[in-house]
């Protein structure tokens, strides 16, 4: 008997743990403000859905297929997967004055961080 209630006790802790993994969502980047025609800088919508996904413990952002988002600098957060769908692009912003640290401290203009 104490078996059977030990094996039904890890198997409701193993559905609450399923439960749980399921509810991470889905934040597409669109939603959040992103335009997506690869003229307008979609960082802020970006950063937005990341911000999101990571106050609500994580989940995954996408980046929806058929269009080009433009982007400056973001920075990514523990337990968000960030999705590129097929046939969608980030693409780094071409205005180097936008990105304002770099990944070696001090000396800036060499390793100067996109994501």
């Amino acid at each position: 008997m104490k078996t059977k209630n030990i094996l039904l006790a890890l198997f409701s802790i193993f559905l609450l743990g399923a439960c749980h993994s399921q509810q991470t969502g889905i934040y597409n980047i669109m939603d959040y403000g992103a335009t997506g025609d690869g003229k307008t800088d979609d960082a802020s919508a970006i950063q937005k859905a990341i911000n999101a996904c990571s106050e609500a413990g994580g989940g995954t952002v996408l980046v929806p297929s058929g269009h080009t988002f433009l982007c400056g600098p973001f920075k990514l957060a523990s337990y968000v997967e960030l999705q590129l769908a097929p046939n969608s692009r980030l693409l780094a912003n071409p205005d180097e004055s936008i990105y304002t640290e770099s990944a070696f401290g001090a000396n800036r203009g060499e390793g100067m961080m996109w994501i």
